[in-house]
């Protein structure tokens, strides 16, 4: 069974029974927080892969239901523990800050992107950061949310 050797900051590293090691983007590892030790089960798919823990549902203070016990929604949880993830967000409110805040970047610290959020800022007087946004914009409205209402930034 496959398991995670080293957790960074955008890949895991899985250790495979036959020795072997391999990179997946963090954002692969789907429904869970990866955690060293962590035996999981690996789905590929051509380019595409998708971890998901080995064993069931997600258990520990970690796991992305403890999240929402505790009355966090997945992204909120997600950005408090470092965690990337895949960016998925609120359709409407990404939207929302895109038309309205796009200019300063907003859109962009909520989605996630902190390093682009803060390039929109320091050239928001440019006007550039906002045409861009606009574009964000449109490009949000036409892609197809999922069940949540929660599309990829």
């Amino acid at each position: 069974m496959p398991k995670i050797i080293q957790v960074g900051m955008d890949k895991v590293t899985v250790g495979f029974e036959n020795g072997s090691l391999k990179d997946y983007e963090r954002g692969a590892c789907s429904g869970f927080i990866p955690q060293m030790g962590m035996q999981v089960e690996i789905y590929e798919d051509g380019g595409r892969a998708v971890i998901v823990q080995a064993g069931g549902a997600p258990r520990g203070p970690f796991a992305q239901g403890a999240a929402q016990d505790a009355g966090f929604s997945d992204a909120r949880f997600n950005a408090a523990s470092g965690d990337r993830g895949d960016h998925n967000v609120s359709q409407l409110a990404y939207c929302v800050l895109a038309l309205l805040l796009g200019g300063l970047g907003i859109h962009k610290f909520y989605a996630g992107h902190i390093g682009l959020g803060i390039l929109y800022l320091l050239f928001c007087w440019t006007g550039i950061p906002a045409v861009i946004a606009l574009v964000e914009f449109i490009l949000a409205i036409i892609k197809k949310p999922d069940a949540h209402g929660r599309i990829e930034a």
